[in-house]
């Protein structure tokens, strides 16, 4: 540390504020000026904007110069030429050349000048802060104020001005007199020039040889948006996000190309935001955004080596402007949510005379009708309000924020609310640059109980409990709530336990990075980044004594768990670029250290006194529990990359990594990349041919590279001592010990992923439309699973080890088209992925292996495929049954009744049983798409984003409670329809409470149903006032807005939602258990900048 210090500081004091212009050596005869300009743009970071058709028919050029200005070279280029050119920043814009008219001659001559007043807006009619405004071919310039507006004295009325903002084309335009000039710019369409960020640096979109999809911030709402990860919902091609829960301050699940994993929590994409790769989607501000890159394949992912084999999502929050005036923006948003679908169940007249009907002993219809659904479910509002203070000097830029969140839950007695602040500065003059990124974010919130009894949620005990259930009944103490009679199944009352149950958490997290930069020599620059972040959560859950009929708890319980957890990073890295002639190096070397701390206890209590909230009254009934972890990395990372002319791009990274997760001997794991590109556009023979009349710019692309996974429980190789049976001996007795069982094997190693990539960019239509297709084929090798050990042993424990190889394979697309017509602007993009996943291998003990239940890892099939028994129908008829025989003649369900279920004997051994389970289906899609249209036409702005699923299957464990009809709950309208003889064409089983046949089977595919849908993910509507009301008002803009999220489903699925995660779990995801459903939600929203 100290002689990193020492460097910094010696660098410091020897640097020079001022860096070397760029220099340019031509020596060419009879070239093309397309040739010249791509000689100039590997020599230099100048981009070049004009019209193809003309530069390739301007005269051909003799030059030879050595180490001269850009504008010494473009001076003898442009000689006797029909274009003329002017430099915008670093923009050389080519346009045709025009003669001298009187007016100007005139002007010039006599010195007189025009005052000219504008404002810049952008696509939509928005202001647009801090944009360059230039006179061409002069020196004269103006920036724009907060409204957009400048003022400039030009030399004449033929003054054409030339104005740019970072994101939007050049527009070059006459200047107008006696009024105010509006100038609405243009965003740049898929323009390659762009710079991409990716892992350690950034690079240009053009030389880009890997799988990267980068994020349009402007487009997902983020100012109406809760969280980060629902508002990027089916905008990316090959990452699927699926809603773990609908609960407030809930997350979603991000899987990108596939799961190639058997671990229970999953392997999510890192996250590293501004540098720092602990950082979370879930606890940062949508509107602190500014850009978002994916990081799909190896080639892009393997500088992070083993915590990438998710895939990287790069964050880059804002930063003020250069040479702008501080400029405040603040969003305040209401929201009402509300879930949109009802099961349908039966009311109370109808529950009591079905039941009594078929046995059942309950007193005739009162008139107690309670719908339970309608108790729990609520209309709730959301309020959310966010600010930010931005702006910049020449050498300093600056951006504050804030936000609050307010979420009422839509079931009763749940809420999350959220605050965070966000600071981020850059200071950079001469060859010095520092900056630093600060976050905080505090959340709480009543989250959701578990249900009453072991086998229901508290949304599937709505669904239930039996309708002649009151709510209330003051006869039952402590508590008064209604319960459940005798002869009824027992169930709780799902309305006592959302009140009686008061489970709150809170959290807060800090994250800090603090990096310094220092350019050694004019390509050469060594930074240092420091990082740390720091979590703590406290958790209490308080159970009220209560008595619902079903559970009575005498004496409050309290249950409390509190964790802390901290990390810190150092990296050192020296990075290279070089351009020598039209050869363009890049060199990247470091290294990262990183320690990870974790600290957790529990204590638990019951038996106490009402209204004490403390363990403190009653100490026999108490117990405590925790745990503590320690984490160290530490890793060499390195990175080539080459190009030639911008024609042909060839990059490779290695990195090695050091996880004291594993053994001695086993804690290093190498992970290398290569990449290579052909821009086939940038070949003369390609501008030659047709195809550039309409296809302007086509790479392809291809890469293979490793990636790792050490996300396994701390120590695991380490074996622990377990209490066991005490013995006596003549000198006393022995207390016994035993192994914990949890220990893995010494040669555990590290989880890799394989990943080959190829891949295709193109735009067509001078940049109007851009296509990426990828094709790709990712292998998981030496899969991390946590295995029980067979009793047999005499011990148990479930070890992790490396259990088997994962495949996943598929082809990606995304298109985009943008373009305007006067005031009418629009924007359309749709994007698909189809993917096919395998498990090619097991790799642990012997013969036909195989994980799971009902859903299963086997080779073959997708991980958690579901394996059920087939239904095929239902018999009509005695003699269907009596016919349905094995190969030695015996009845295969001879307790079957006609209207009973026909199962499928999947291994002919002519009996049906749990051996006939066979494969029916996977929780995971084959084909994802999202379509998404921006359009604008004067001060309105509309923004729409579809998003569909298929392929995939849901079990419905709901169903199997209001289907099965063997116990006195309420149950599906359906039951209405089941079969009898007079109703033999139901589709639907016979009602019976015997059940002898087993129709209401857990493993069966009665409960299997299509998961596919389409669902109107996002819908918002924009208005913006006009300018001169603003400005009347005092302020930048005004824009009010109206948005609905989740507005229409269509799906085959009988649930509330088919939109599941699960919580990452590969081996229980698309299995619907009764958890929190998806809300509907309608905002209502004004942004207001000053």
């Amino acid at each position: 540390m100290r002689l990193t210090i020492l460097i910094l500081v010696t660098c410091l004091l020897q640097v020079s504020a001022s860096t070397k212009a760029q220099k340019i050596s031509l020596s060419e005869k009879n070239a093309s000026l397309e040739t010249i300009i791509r000689k100039i743009r590997s020599q230099t970071s100048y981009y070049f904007i004009g019209n193809t058709d003309l530069i390739r028919r301007a005269n051909h050029i003799n030059i030879n110069v050595k180490d001269v200005s850009i504008e010494d070279a473009l001076n003898q280029c442009f000689v006797n030429q029909p274009l003329a050119y002017s430099i915008v920043d670093k923009t050389v814009v080519i346009k045709t050349r025009t003669l001298l008219s009187l007016s100007q001659l005139t002007s010039q001559l006599n010195g007189q000048k025009i005052l000219i007043k504008g404002k810049v807006t952008d696509e939509n009619g928005r202001s647009l802060q801090g944009a360059s405004v230039k006179v061409e071919g002069t020196e004269l310039a103006a920036t724009t104020n907060l409204n957009g507006e400048f003022q400039l004295d030009v030399p004449d009325r033929d003054a054409v001005l030339l104005i740019s903002y970072v994101g939007y084309e050049v527009t070059r335009i006459k200047v107008q007199e006696g009024g105010m000039m509006n100038i609405r710019l243009k965003p740049q369409l898929r323009d390659l020039t762009e710079v991409v960020v990716i892992g350690y640096g950034t690079k240009r979109k053009t030389e880009i040889t890997s799988a990267i999809a980068s994020v349009n911030v402007n487009e997902i709402s983020a100012n109406a948006s809760n969280n980060v990860t629902d508002a990027l919902q089916g905008r990316i091609a090959g990452v699927t996000i699926e809603s773990s829960t609908g609960a407030p301050g809930s997350r979603s699940n991000i899987t990108i190309r596939g799961s190639g994993t058997l671990s229970k929590d999953g392997i999510g994409p890192l996250v590293v935001i501004d540098g720092m790769p602990f950082g979370s989607l879930d606890g940062l501000n949508p509107s602190d955004i500014q850009n978002i890159e994916v990081l799909k394949d190896a080639a892009a992912a393997s500088i992070y080596g083993s915590r990438a084999a998710g895939g990287v999502i790069l964050v880059t929050t804002k930063l003020g402007r250069k040479n702008t005036e501080p400029k405040v923006n603040f969003n305040a948003v209401y929201s009402s949510q509300s879930i949109a679908k009802r099961m349908s169940v039966l009311n109370g007249e109808q529950w009591t005379n079905l039941l009594n009907s078929v046995g059942g002993n309950f007193p005739a219809y009162n008139g107690t009708n309670t719908n339970w659904q309608e108790e729990i479910f609520r209309t709730a509002p959301i309020y959310k309000a966010n600010a930010e203070i931005s702006g910049g000097s020449e050498h300093f830029l600056y951006s504050l924020s804030g936000g609050y969140l307010n979420q009422k839950g839509t079931i009763i007695k749940t809420d999350f609310n959220s605050a965070n602040f966000r600071a981020k500065s850059v200071y950079e003059k001469g060859r010095v640059k520092i900056g630093q990124t600060f976050i905080y974010n505090k959340t709480g919130g009543r989250t959701l109980p578990p249900g009453g009894d072991q086998s229901h949620s508290n949304i599937l005990s709505a669904l239930i409990v039996p309708p002649t259930v009151p709510v209330y009944n003051p006869a039952n103490l402590p508590g008064g709530w209604g319960g459940v009679n005798s002869g009824m199944k027992n169930l709780s009352n799902p309305v006592a336990i959302l009140n009686s149950s008061d489970y709150r958490n809170n959290n807060s997290s800090i994250t800090a990075d603090l990096f310094a930069e220092v350019r050694l020599i004019d390509q050469l620059k060594y930074k240092i980044n420091g990082a740390i972040s720091e979590n703590r959560g406290f958790g209490n859950n308080y159970d009220y004594a209560y008595n619902d009929g079903n559970v009575i708890l005498a004496k409050p319980r309290l249950s409390q768990n509190a964790g802390y957890s901290s990390s810190w990073l150092l990296e050192h890295t020296l990075s290279f670029d070089k351009r020598i002639g039209l050869h363009n190096i890049s060199l990247l070397a470091g290294y990262t250290a990183q320690k990870d701390t974790s600290n957790n206890f529990s204590a638990n209590g019951s038996n106490l006194p009402n209204g004490v909230y403390s363990f403190a009254s009653e100490k026999s009934n108490q117990s405590v529990g925790g745990g503590l972890g320690n984490v160290k990395r530490e890793s060499l990372i390195g990175r080539v990359s080459y190009s030639y002319d911008s024609r042909y791009m060839i990059s490779g990274s290695i990195r090695r990594d050091g996880s004291s997760m594993f053994a001695e001997g086993y804690r290093y794991g190498v992970f290398p990349a290569v990449s290579a590109g052909w821009n086939i556009s940038n070949e003369k023979f390609y501008g030659n041919s047709g195809a550039s009349a309409f296809m302007n710019s086509l790479k392809i692309r291809g890469s293979y590279g490793l990636l790792g996974n050490d996300q396994i429980p701390n120590y695991s190789t380490i074996n622990g001592i377990s209490n066991n049976l005490n013995f006596a001996t003549n000198g006393g007795v022995v207390v016994g010990a035993i192994p914990s069982g949890t220990a893995s094997p010494h040669d555990l190693r590290w989880e890799e992923s394989k990943s080959i990539d190829a891949g295709l960019d193109a735009t067509f239509f001078k940049g109007k439309m851009s296509l990426t297709f990828d094709w790709f084929d990712k292998t998981a090798s030496g899969v991390l699973l946590a295995v029980p050990i067979p009793l047999s042993s005499g011990i148990a424990g479930t070890p992790t080890v490396n259990a088997g190889t994962i495949n996943n394979k598929g082809i990606e697309l995304a298109l985009d088209y943008a373009d305007e017509a006067g005031e009418f602007s629009y924007k359309i993009g749709w994007n698909m992925t189809s993917m096919r996943n395998r498990m090619t291998a097991i790799t642990i003990g012997s013969g036909n292996q195989e994980f799971g239940d009902l859903e299963r890892a086997k080779v073959g099939h997708p991980i958690g495929s579901f394996f059920l028994i087939k239904t095929a129908g239902i018999f009509r008829s005695q003699a269907e049954i009596d016919n349905y025989k094995g190969s030695g003649g015996q009845k295969i369900q001879p307790n079957a009744s006609p209207g009973d279920i026909k199962f499928v004997d999947f291994d002919n051994n002519g009996k049906i049983d749990n051996n006939d389970q066979q494969y029916t289906g996977s929780p995971i899609p084959t084909f994802e798409t999202g379509l998404t249209a921006t359009l604008a036409w004067r001060n309105f702005d509309f923004n729409l984003l579809v998003q569909g699923v298929f392929g995939n299957k849901i079990y419905n464990g709901g169903r199997i409670w209001t289907e099965q009809m063997t116990a006195y709950t309420n149950l599906s309208t359906d039951v209405l329809n089941a079969w009898t003889p007079a109703n033999s064409g139901s589709n639907f089983p016979r009602f019976t409470l015997a059940d002898v046949n087993l129709n209401s089977r857990g493993n069966s595919d009665r409960w299997l149903e299509n998961g596919a849908y389409v669902r109107v993910k996002r819908l918002e509507l924009g208005y913006s006032v006009a300018e001169d009301i603003a400005k009347h008002l005092n302020v930048g803009k005004i824009r009010a807005y109206v948005s609905g999220q989740n507005l229409f489903t269509f799906s085959k699925y009988k649930g509330y939602n088919p939109d599941l995660g699960n919580d990452g779990d590969p081996l229980k995801r698309g299995f619907d258990s009764g958890g929190y459903p998806l809300q509907r939600i309608v905002s209502f929203g004004l942004n207001v900048s000053f």
